[in-house]
């Protein structure tokens, strides 16, 4: 019998128009005069990430601490949920059509959580994942940002990627593993050959 082929999608900007982190904590937060300075410190917070003054980790944490400390697990797993009607997908994701002979895996630096019910079950999701401490929503548990992402994969067996689908350099741990990379940019689909190939897309 043979090997299923791997298929990897990152999430978002792949699969959507837009990033979708940033979007859940507005759709989370309570729209109070406090609001507005959530989304300034935030927005500052994210040219702090984006310049390398902060880490991606710690942006998601202040994230959590801004808009969804307020909410209990049972709320935020309803959020969850009903996040979909928020997303606004892409052509990729309105084409995606799937194989039975290929295994399915979406790897999201986003919420595991909201990025799951988006998909059939027999698509395997990946994301990062909320602590909570007295059932209310903590901190960042974990990460699944750049090598993170090739951690978690190797966890679940899987040492090589047949296709991968991305829009982003982050995701160069996990270009090393595809034997063919697709890069998704706007409405374009950049095939890149080899790891070269991605390379010099991103001018690296």
């Amino acid at each position: 019998m043979s090997q299923k082929k791997i298929i990897v999608y990152d999430f978002d900007k792949t699969l959507t128009k837009k990033d979708t982190l940033f979007g859940f904590f507005i759709f989370n937060a309570k729209k109070s005069i406090g609001f507005y300075f959530k989304v300034l410190y935030y927005f500052l917070s994210m040219i702090l990430a984006k310049t390398n003054f902060i880490s991606n980790r710690s942006l998601k944490n202040i994230g959590i601490k801004l808009f969804l400390s307020n909410l209990g697990k049972e709320q935020l797993r309803h959020k969850f949920i009903n996040y979909k009607s928020q997303i606004s997908f892409n052509f990729l994701f309105n084409e995606l059509k799937y194989n039975e002979k290929c295994d399915y895996y979406i790897i999201s630096a986003s919420f595991e959580e909201y990025v799951r019910p988006i998909f059939p079950n027999f698509v395997n999701v990946f994301g990062s994942t909320i602590s909570y401490k007295n059932n209310i929503a903590y901190s960042l548990l974990f990460n699944c940002y750049k090598k993170n992402k090739v951690q978690l994969l190797q966890q679940k067996g899987l040492t090589k990627i047949d296709v991968l689908f991305t829009d982003s350099f982050s995701d160069y741990a996990l270009a090393k593993m595809a034997k063919k990379i697709f890069i998704i940019s706007k409405n374009q689909v950049i095939c890149c050959d080899s790891i070269s190939d991605f390379n010099k897309y991103f001018n690296k």
